[in-house]
């Protein structure tokens, strides 16, 4: 089969400038070359689209599209997703940066396990660099267990998200939504599929995206009720998952729900401070 080994690398862009060009080129400097480079500029304003541009004319494995108008983000993500032909895939946001061997290795894991559907390295956000505080959990124990390492690390979870994984055509990834923490969402489904482990001999270098604005949340609301629930659509899908799956006994699936509420509230408790205090203290 032609792309029995393509690695099919989706890179959404929206006015990236600051970050995109050494973004694409540490992927086009990766040690596997078999790979093609799906990117699609969502109607960026910026710099962003010239300097797209100009890179794909230097390589041909990568592939440029630029969306007329701009469209919901996620329906980019999916774009570039759906243009992929490889058997393996990941998403590389536009302030992301990956090590020369991050195909190569987290490929051969993937190789040699038919029971990891994902692979990922270490990662650290840039403003963390000096701190050094490197992401390096794995979900590869049984499924109860995995479960409770994901909500533990929740919000350390891009890596898993931004994974290496098998395409297949039931892959979550067909149905990612935007709404808060759809991400979390597409974890739970793929640790429920199988397991998913990282490496340290390879990184991911973390911008600050969308998700880690101030206002994002504002921004991604889809209902009023959001407003004082803002995890209200990943607890609405994550109830649904957990109780349709096969993988789980059923006193499994009641120990994991309370953990994920339990978490949820301590998480929207934080937001309430943190929303509180920014409307007394700003002017």
């Amino acid at each position: 089969m032609q792309n029995k080994n393509l690695v099919s690398v989706g890179i959404p862009v929206y006015n990236s400038e600051k970050t995109i060009l050494k973004s694409i080129k540490s992927i086009l400097q990766q040690s596997y070359k078999k790979i093609e480079i799906i990117v699609s500029d969502n109607n960026s304003v910026d710099r962003s689209y010239y300097i797209c541009k100009k890179l794909s004319k230097k390589d041909k494995r990568k592939k440029f599209f630029r969306q007329k108008i701009t469209i919901d983000p996620i329906k980019n993500f999916l774009f570039v997703y759906k243009k992929s032909k490889g058997n393996y895939f990941m998403w590389h946001p536009s302030h992301y940066f990956r090590s020369k061997n991050f195909i190569k290795k987290n490929l051969e894991i993937l190789k040699a396990n038919n029971d990891i559907i994902g692979s990922c390295s270490k990662e650290l956000f840039f403003d963390e660099v000096k701190k050094r505080k490197w992401t390096k959990f794995s979900l590869e124990g049984n499924t109860f267990d995995n479960l409770k390492i994901l909500i533990k690390n929740i919000y350390r979870s891009h890596g898993i998200f931004y994974s290496l994984y098998k395409k297949s055509k039931n892959s979550p990834a067909n149905k990612i939504s935007n709404y808060i923490a759809h991400d979390w969402n597409f974890c739970i489904d793929m640790i429920l599929r199988g397991k998913i482990r990282r490496i340290n001999s390879e990184y991911t270098l973390i911008g600050r995206g969308t998700s880690t604005k101030s206002d994002y949340f504002k921004k991604t609301r889809k209902s009023f009720i959001e407003i004082f629930f803002p995890f209200y659509f990943f607890l609405k899908k994550s109830l649904k998952q957990l109780f349709n799956t096969k993988k789980l006994k059923f006193n499994e699936k009641v120990k994991i729900v309370l953990i994920l509420l339990i978490y949820l509230s301590i998480l929207t408790l934080n937001y309430y401070k943190k929303f509180f205090k920014n409307l007394i203290f700003s002017k």
